[in-house]
């Protein structure tokens, strides 16, 4: 079993220096969270990377990338976040996924700019006038596109399920655990509590 982390919550901006710190907020539901500097490095270092990569992003990966990047990670400093809501962990192959998934949404960011010549049936996510951000695959576009209409991911998993016939919602799961990193990583969405 391999536990990957997630970022919960919507990134609104700087508070101005005069307010004083923290100053960076996140706003996971109808809460919003003021990030000191090294809280916000860490929140964003759990989006993963942005490149293509069969590992799954877990904590142990993550500190390794903030030791490479000489990015300050206290040792509680992931627990302290998970405890406010800021972050997740999951393992995709927990019998309790549905519970876990229950729990939170995807919202999307950015606009569809089409399929690609090059690879059709792969979508350009982004920001017209500005550039794509992420080429999807057509599960990941998929989700980015469809998961917002459902209450949970848990119930977008079920959505899946009924339209892929060879999955069960419990083995859509693992499927759409893999599409969310890649969407997080690229900005394309983010993870929101269920209202």
């Amino acid at each position: 079993m391999t536990t990957v982390i997630f970022p919960v919550g919507h990134y609104t901006g700087v508070l101005p220096v005069a307010i004083g710190a923290p100053n960076h907020v996140v706003r996971v539901g109808m809460k919003q969270h003021r990030l000191t500097d090294v809280e916000f490095g860490a929140w964003m270092l759990t989006h993963g990377p942005a490149e293509a990569t069969a590992e799954p992003w877990t904590r142990r990966r993550m500190t390794a990338e903030a030791t490479r990047l000489a990015i300050d990670l206290p040792p509680d400093l992931l627990d302290d976040l998970e405890a406010r809501g800021l972050v997740f962990s999951i393992d995709p192959a927990d019998p309790d996924v549905a519970g876990v998934a229950r729990g939170y949404r995807l919202e999307a960011l950015m606009i569809g700019l089409g399929d690609t010549a090059e690879q059709p049936g792969h979508h350009r996510i982004g920001v017209p006038e500005a550039g794509v951000v992420a080429v999807l695959d057509p599960d990941s576009y998929e989700l980015w596109q469809w998961a917002a209409t459902t209450p949970s991911l848990w119930a977008y998993c079920e959505l899946r399920s009924t339209v892929t016939s060879s999955d069960d919602p419990r083995s859509a799961a693992d499927r759409v655990f893999q599409d969310l990193r890649t969407l997080v990583a690229h900005g394309c969405g983010y993870l929101d509590v269920v209202r």
